[in-house]
């Protein structure tokens, strides 16, 4: 499978740490819209590593891994109710070259699945956030360029999971890639409940280059109805679910 690397340049995070790459003789394609809103017909590969920036109201400086897609309404690019591909391996090897290459003060966190685009290949978004001040810091290009020069070398857990519930920022999903317990897939977090429905959990399961083997489930994300809803569907699909 040919994992190719893009950017838009019109997002300082990623003309930054493209060009890092570039200098180190890597192929990085140029994406005509900004990322979340392509069609990536421009660009060839099987499956995408999307440099790019992270906006956060709170502006906490981090570096971030996230597959795309919408549970509900597309407020950000791709089709309401549609996932892109996710590559549960891929973003679990990425997050953890970030991890050791990180900066002093910044977290390494997945975050839940969101925006665009939704296309039927997989990718992975690696993020600098969360202001024009980290998206514009050099230091912060040479991470996430070293990140996706090194991913390749770094082992990942043969599990490969999805997640249901918890906060944006996925902490606790971050910590099972990170000690070696299981590669995440589509994070659907606590807030798009409402939209976790049959459909919406098979697509999570079932749009993922790699097969899903079990599902975390966040017991205090969800009311005791909708949580014996979950487990039920989970059950049906044949998937172990891990409560947490």
């Amino acid at each position: 499978m040919k994992v190719s690397i893009v950017y838009y340049p019109g997002d300082p995070a990623a003309k930054g740490a493209a060009e890092v790459l570039m200098r180190e003789g890597y192929d990085v394609q140029e994406l005509k819209t900004d990322a979340p809103f392509s069609d990536f017909s421009e660009v060839d590969g099987d499956a995408f590593i999307v440099l790019s920036r992270h906006s956060s109201e709170k502006k906490v400086k981090a570096f971030t891994v996230h597959h795309t897609g919408n549970f509900g309404e597309a407020n950000l690019g791709g089709r309401p109710r549609e996932l892109s591909y996710s590559f549960p391996s891929l973003a679990c090897k990425l997050l953890r070259a970030l991890k050791a290459n990180a900066r002093e003060g910044y977290d390494v966190t997945y975050e839940a699945t969101h925006h665009g685009p939704t296309i039927d290949k997989p990718l992975v978004f690696i993020e600098i956030g969360s202001s024009e001040e980290e998206w514009k810091d050099p230091k912060n290009h040479e991470v996430l360029a070293k990140a996706v020069m090194e991913y390749e070398e770094k082992e990942c857990p043969e599990v490969k999971a999805i997640w249901l519930g918890g906060p944006h920022y996925s902490k606790r999903a971050s910590k099972r890639c990170l000690e070696g317990e299981a590669s995440i897939g589509h994070i659907a977090p606590k807030y798009a409940s409402e939209w976790l429905d049959e459909e919406m959990v098979r697509k999570m399961v079932e749009r993922s280059a790699e097969e899903i083997n079990i599902a975390y489930l966040e017991k205090k994300s969800f009311k005791a109805e909708k949580r014996k809803e979950l487990l039920k569907i989970l059950e049906e699909m044949g998937l172990e679910v891990k409560l947490v």
